[in-house]
């Protein structure tokens, strides 16, 4: 509790980031690699905090290679992906 979080080691600064996460009480989280630097017990607990959220009504958005233990609702964009316009030249960004 003394120690400045700059002094703290990778693990917990994610640990700590994430606790401050769960008192904010936002509905909605968006995460990118919320799991990296924790140890397979933290990914656990971490699993379950968003369980948790989720079952009262939160949403979660999460970038993550890690198994979070749970199911998760495909996100589908395709309807909002860019279009070509028909212009005369030709655009490679949308070959």
């Amino acid at each position: 509790a003394g120690r400045p979080a700059q002094n703290l080691s990778a693990g917990q600064k994610r640990r700590l980031g994430l606790a401050r996460l769960l008192v904010t009480g936002r509905p909605i989280w968006m995460l990118d690699e919320p799991t990296v630097s924790l140890d397979a017990a933290s990914v656990a607990q971490f699993g379950r905090a968003v369980r948790g959220h989720l079952d009262r009504g939160g949403a979660a958005l999460i970038a993550t290679h890690i198994d979070l233990g749970f199911e998760a609702a495909l996100l589908d964009i395709s309807t909002f992906r860019a279009r070509p316009r028909r212009i005369d030249s030709f655009d490679e960004a949308f070959a």
